[in-house]
């Protein structure tokens, strides 16, 4: 698996999308990323040139070890209400070990959907019960957020858990 290492960059993210063209990310390892910003593995912006960011991660993909100030995994944000983007989240795909400073950990998102399916997991994958206030406080769940969404944090969004697309149940 190739592995992409922002090395404790505090600039920028280990990878930036702003597209109209749909991406898929599949097997590729996404980690290092210490940024002030938003999105520390991977930032997602739908802007108005761009309406619809419509972006899969796939396969064995890792996003582990970023910070940020939304979303030390994921922050994905769309336009508005109209032009909304799209991170759909499947097979064996971990996201862990990520940190937001001020809100979502594994995944900010705002103005969306987010979908996730098949054997993907924000947290650890061990984990069988759910986290109290004292794991969260130890980390023992993975992924932390200073202020809301340790491994979630949703913000006129959609979370579709269980679906390859909303009202798309995954079979």
């Amino acid at each position: 698996k190739d592995i992409l290492d922002a090395n404790g960059s505090t600039s920028d993210p280990c990878l930036t999308i702003k597209t109209t063209v749909p991406i898929e990310i599949t097997d590729l390892g996404i980690t290092g990323a210490n940024t002030v910003d938003s999105g520390g593995g991977i930032r997602i912006n739908a802007q108005n040139a761009n309406p619809s960011s419509d972006v899969t991660i796939n396969g064995k993909t890792q996003i582990y070890g970023n910070t940020a100030r939304y979303g030390g995994g994921i922050s994905c944000s769309g336009y508005n209400s109209t032009k909304r983007a799209s991170l759909k989240i499947g097979g064996d795909t971990r996201i862990f070990n990520n940190t937001g400073s001020y809100q979502g950990g594994g995944i900010y998102i705002t103005l969306g959907d987010v979908c996730l399916y098949g054997n993907a997991v924000v947290g650890e994958a061990g984990k069988t019960t759910y986290a109290t206030a004292t794991e969260g406080q130890n980390r023992n769940h993975s992924n932390t957020a200073v202020q809301k969404g340790g491994g979630i944090y949703a913000l006129k969004a959609g979370v579709y858990l269980g679906y390859t697309a909303p009202n798309v149940a995954d079979t």
